[in-house]
């Protein structure tokens, strides 16, 4: 397990609160600005507050990658336990590490190495270069691969042996994106640069190439097709991706 050490105090004072309750300070520097290499790194001013909320806003998204856990796994009954020995919580952190030393400090090595580390041990196969919200749960973990391009919004849940991955055939964006709040079952592959909309469910087992998934929709199925929009059962096929 690896935990940066200055989240430990905060992570330290969690053990002791309730569930579910934390301090969202999203709004002084939003999560997508510390992990994202969109904007240029910024030096803290003369009296370290950039630094100090840049590690803070770090630290919650840790905190809620662990909270995500307990709502999700029920198998989770603690914070020790959950923090011990939830390896897929392990790899989304370390992943969160390597997001920043690759995106924000450009190092070439090291956050693949971290990478490496992550998949070794875990079985979480994450590239650094993949930009994932927050919380992200990931629920057993084993044979789960995400692509370099992969993009995954807030409140994403992912079971094992899943696939975000590319088709061989482009350059540049090449992998899956990932909508709010997506649920992604056991075994789902989903190749090509598609868009899986807000809110959308992937069946167990689903395979989709190169078709969109609409929000608000459950697909099942080789090939994948939807089964569910809006609350309203349905039997209609996945538009291709343009």
């Amino acid at each position: 397990m690896i935990v940066p050490c200055v989240c430990l105090p905060a992570l330290t004072r969690r053990l002791g609160q309730d569930h579910g309750q934390y301090i969202d300070v999203s709004n002084d520097v939003p999560n997508d600005e510390f992990w994202s290499g969109a904007d240029d790194c910024r030096a803290p001013d003369s009296s370290g507050r950039l630094a100090s909320i840049h590690v803070g806003v770090g630290c919650e998204m840790f905190l809620k990658d662990l909270e995500a856990v307990l709502e999700n796994d029920a198998a989770a009954r603690s914070y020790v336990e959950t923090l011990l020995f939830h390896q897929p919580l392990h790899a989304i952190w370390i992943h969160r590490i390597a997001h920043w030393l690759h995106a924000r400090l450009r190092l070439p090595l090291l956050p693949r190495f971290l990478s490496a580390v992550a998949h070794f041990l875990t079985g979480v196969e994450i590239h650094p270069a993949a930009r994932i919200g927050v919380p992200f749960f990931i629920d057993h973990g084993s044979g789960v691969v995400i692509g370099e391009t992969s993009e995954i919004g807030d409140r994403c849940v992912m079971f094992h042996n899943v696939t975000l991955g590319g088709t061989g055939k482009h350059g540049g964006k090449r992998h899956p994106s990932l909508g709010d709040d997506v649920f992604v079952g056991t075994g789902a592959t989903l190749l090509g640069p598609i868009t899986v909309g807000a809110n959308a469910k992937i069946g167990a087992g689903a395979f989709i190439h190169m078709r969109d998934v609409p929000p608000n929709s459950t697909v099942v199925g080789v090939p994948a097709r939807i089964v569910k929009r809006n609350g309203e059962r349905v039997e209609e096929e996945l538009a291709r991706t343009a």
